[in-house]
């Protein structure tokens, strides 16, 4: 008895860590700011657009009012990260008005994590010295999503990344070396670095871990070269992203994070007739969470991610419209819901 009580017990206990849900996080456009380095009036190509519109109206993303309100929704949402598209250009950061609103939010909130869109430019050494430097100073005033106590970072073009290292004389794992070396020096926690990687293109990936990469993830996905589908409508982008999910599995080594779409319509930013008009009904997209979901808990992946929230220009988001209304943001809450956790 007391051994089939025993065996019992770790049943229970194998069952409850199983059933320990994965983490949700979602993607932040910052350029609602009308920041100088944007348009004068950045929702300008947005309006001819009306159906888009948010619940809060044409807001001023650096307004700690709007993120206050957002970060709310997200947490209702039981949204556990928010990643902050992240620019570095012309020598200084850009679009970080919502960034600093945010982590001067109060908490309870999603935790941050940032995007580093590193296409703006070839990155130099220097300006490589000066990026960690001030990462280093966003660890100390807020607190960060962690996997395995390291903060994440997601970089968005991973091959570019070790393009530019070797352009500058440097490596890749010499750049991740460095940065981990001054978090150290610091007293801060270390950097979970995530490779940014792109449809059918894989050939970072095997050298992901060596470069000092801890996971891999992709912002968006629209075609496979090998794939017959095309990424035109949402239910084609819905299958292109469940044969990458696959693909990222195959690696070993490490856990993907899994990039999950609300959708892609770039008509504000230009057309692009091949991929545009793939923005889900409700149904479609709970039927794409519910699929990453089972997918994460089977192959116990423990983190995924969603573009976007606020992505109107592509097409891809979840935050709330007038149109709309919350009907997107529900379904992530319904398929990813497990109660607030302590953020």
């Amino acid at each position: 008895m007391a051994i089939a009580l025993a065996s019992l017990a770790g049943l229970a206990t194998a069952a409850t860590a199983q059933a320990e849900p994965p983490k949700i996080g979602v993607y932040y456009f910052p350029g609602w700011s009308n920041d100088p380095f944007n348009v004068a009036d950045s929702w300008q190509r947005i309006r001819p657009f009306p159906e888009r519109q948010p619940l809060l109206g044409w807001y001023a993303g650096s307004s700690r009012g709007t993120l206050q309100k957002q970060a709310d929704m997200m947490q209702v949402a039981h949204l556990d990260y928010v990643v902050f598209d992240w620019y570095y250009e012309n020598g200084k950061v850009q679009l970080d008005g919502p960034l600093k609103a945010y982590i001067a939010l109060s908490t309870p909130r999603p935790k941050l994590s940032l995007m580093w869109a590193n296409h703006g430019g070839h990155t130099t050494t220097q300006v490589w010295h000066a990026i960690v430097d001030i990462w280093a100073g966003y660890f100390a005033k807020a607190r960060f999503f962690q996997i395995g106590g390291s903060n994440v970072i997601f970089v968005f073009n991973a091959q570019r990344f070790a393009d530019d290292a070797k352009a500058s004389g440097a490596s890749a794992a010499g750049w991740t070396d460095y940065a981990q070396a001054e978090m150290r020096r610091r007293h801060l926690p270390p950097i979970y670095f995530v490779a940014g990687v792109f449809s059918g293109n894989d050939t970072i990936i095997p050298v992901a871990t060596a470069n000092g990469f801890s996971s891999i993830s992709a912002y968006n996905i629209h075609s496979r070269p090998d794939s017959h589908i095309n990424g035109k409508g949402y239910a084609n982008l819905d299958a292109l992203y469940r044969e990458q999910w696959q693909r990222m599995a195959r690696f070993t080594g490490f856990k993907p994070i899994l990039p999950i779409t609300s959708g892609w319509d770039h008509r504000p930013w230009g057309p692009m007739p091949n991929r545009d008009g793939s923005i889900p009904t409700p149904a479609e997209f709970k039927t794409h969470l519910q699929a990453a979901r089972e997918f994460m808990i089977d192959r116990r992946i423990d983190a995924g991610v969603i573009c976007c929230w606020n992505e109107y220009g592509e097409g891809s988001f979840i935050e709330p419209t007038k149109k709309a209304g919350t009907a997107l943001l529900n379904n992530v809450s319904a398929t990813f819901g497990h109660g607030l956790r302590d953020r």
